[in-house]
């Protein structure tokens, strides 16, 4: 059976970042699954300050500095790319497309 796997994650908000080879994230947990799907992506997600708790905030903070990241506990920004998003939705369904062995 097809599938398809995606992370999404704020080290992808850096488009160096937005492979399984090259996000740490999704390199570590492909890695260390034996599933291999057959699409795979690293989408950027959104850093939305003012909903997380005093102590969430501080640690993303001091995250997001050493990483040259946004700093303003006011702001939320998104980082997600939807056509990125919508490339990998038609990717996906194209997968039903092929046939498979039985």
């Amino acid at each position: 059976m097809p599938s398809a796997f995606y992370s999404v994650n704020l080290v992808a908000r850096k488009p160096e970042k937005r492979t399984p080879q090259t996000n740490s994230y999704a390199r570590k947990f492909l890695m260390n699954s034996q599933w291999r799907p057959d699409r795979c992506a690293v989408i950027a997600g959104a850093l939305r300050y003012p909903r997380y708790r005093w102590y969430d905030r501080f640690m993303i903070k001091l995250i997001m500095k050493m990483s040259g990241g946004e700093t303003d506990t006011r702001k939320e920004v998104v980082y997600t790319d939807w056509e990125q998003v919508a490339n990998f939705a038609r990717e996906i369904a194209h997968l039903t497309d092929k046939p498979t062995l039985k």
